[in-house]
């Protein structure tokens, strides 16, 4: 998390979703959060769910590569936190699960990830991604959809997404063993060690996906037209996640009134996952 994040509603969804997939607890490096976060995060962290790694980084840092900046550490110290995320957790996680708050890596057949696992090669995998623009219409009717506008779970009102599917070389996340891993960056798996058992594997479309919940923001008029495609596959999730939701909301409302929220953490780059 960076630039003052403060969509509370995103940050539950985000965490309830992937219990649901499989995640057992969550690593977040952020470089600054509203007060709003904060008190999520304590909220989960008293849970057991939660660590909060906080970096020191340099003042400045580069945001995009195509822009000329200058001299700086990668977009928020993101290779340093996905790297410190998986050597911190050799010999304690099984998989590490790296993936940007609005992104889930959902299965297309199978229910949670350790099962999608289990159907694969041996190793660690290589996802592709879509987009569904947040900017799209909501495709959803009934109680559901006032629970879902209710909490703001994107997940379930935002059912199209673009057709196109990126290659494995654009936009690709990843799960990985982190006693395979010698370096990762956040699309790619820079080194494995020379072991049969730790190759990478591109994770065909058709068994799982990247479910990107982007917002274009001032360049919708240059979206509007691509070709989309509805994509029900989260109705899967849909009643426990509301489920989870509303239970986690009302919870967070208690724990808040009896908490002081400190002021927004000083922290880096984005959520990662293990399970």
């Amino acid at each position: 998390m960076h630039s003052n994040f403060n969509n509370g509603q995103e940050l539950v969804e985000m965490i309830e979703l992937n219990r649901l997939l499989g995640a057992d607890f969550f690593i977040f490096y952020n470089l600054s959060s509203a007060q709003n976060i904060g008190g999520i995060l304590n909220y989960y962290q008293s849970q057991g769910l939660v660590e909060i790694i906080q970096f020191n980084l340099p003042s400045k840092v580069t945001v995009y590569d195509w822009i000329p900046t200058v001299e700086g550490v990668h977009y928020y110290g993101q290779f340093a936190a996905l790297n410190d995320c998986v050597y911190r957790n050799k010999g304690v996680s099984r998989y590490v699960v790296n993936q940007d708050m609005d992104e889930f890596i959902i299965p297309r057949k199978l229910e949670t990830w350790q099962q999608l696992m289990e159907n694969l090669p041996e190793g660690s995998y290589l996802f592709r991604s879509t987009i569904f623009p947040k900017d799209w219409p909501d495709v959803l009717s009934g109680n559901d959809a006032v629970d879902a506008l209710k909490f703001g779970s994107k997940t379930v009102l935002k059912q199209l997404r673009e057709t196109k599917v990126f290659p494995h070389d654009q936009r690709t996340k990843w799960i990985v063993r982190p006693e395979c891993i010698v370096s990762c960056a956040t699309h790619d798996v820079r080194k494995t060690i020379a072991n049969e058992s730790c190759r990478h594997y591109n994770v065909p479309e058709t068994k799982a996906i990247i479910h990107h919940y982007h917002d274009y923001g001032n360049r919708l008029s240059i979206m509007v037209h691509k070709p989309s495609v509805l994509d029900d596959r989260i109705n899967m999730y849909k009643s426990e996640l509301l489920k989870r939701l509303k239970c986690k909301w009302n919870a967070l409302k208690k724990f808040m009134t009896k908490t002081m929220s400190p002021i927004g953490f000083k922290m880096v780059a984005s959520g990662q996952l293990w399970f």
